[in-house]
């Protein structure tokens, strides 16, 4: 846990019960609200490589690299 975390149930811990139902609906209206725009990377195309059922990943491993890059190819192209 970090340490601003930490602080964070320090202090929700010392507030008195009654002024707690107000912060938790702050609290979970904002927890939805980032999940919902969070970014969803899932990798690389070339990760699924590896489950493609090819035997030639590794003669291939330039081809599947570069693929990803902006230009389709080496950096110094």
């Amino acid at each position: 846990m970090t340490v601003l975390r930490d602080e964070f149930h320090r202090v929700v811990d010392q507030l008195p019960e009654a002024e707690l139902a107000p912060l938790l609906e702050y609290v979970r209206t904002h927890a939805h609200r980032a999940e919902a725009d969070a970014p969803v990377w899932d990798g690389p195309d070339f990760l699924g490589a590896f489950a493609s059922g090819r035997s030639d990943i590794s003669e291939r491993a330039d081809e599947l690299l570069f693929s990803e890059h902006p230009t389709g190819g080496p950096a110094d192209q």
